[in-house]
């Protein structure tokens, strides 16, 4: 019921969050605006080459229906992909992002 599936997308130019209803196929999209100081700062505490050194699967994402939670990171043409059940654990590495994108969202 409702919004089921949800897509946060973070840039220094905002935040964009898509909602998806999968019975009514309805989408609803918010911006919100984030201050230059607040990305910088956030940007600035993710540690990309620790980043790396993690396993993609962090716990159980989907297990038991806890829902799924994933986060992509990319950084000079590099991506890397961190899958969990729903609220799983921020790695140190990523700083305060997730915790803020989960705030936000």
């Amino acid at each position: 019921m409702g919004y089921c599936e949800s897509s946060t997308r973070f840039s220094s130019k905002g935040i964009i969050i898509s909602s998806y209803n999968w019975q009514t196929t309805q989408t609803k999209i918010e911006f919100k605006n984030i201050e230059t100081p607040v990305y910088d700062s956030l940007i600035n505490s993710i540690n990309f080459n620790d980043l790396q050194n993690y396993n993609e699967n962090l716990g159980c994402g989907d297990c038991a229906d806890g829902g799924k939670e994933w986060i992509t990171i990319s950084e000079n043409g590099k991506s890397k992909n961190l899958f969990g059940t729903y609220g799983f654990k921020s790695p140190k590495c990523l700083g305060g992002l997730l915790n803020y994108i989960r705030e936000v969202n």
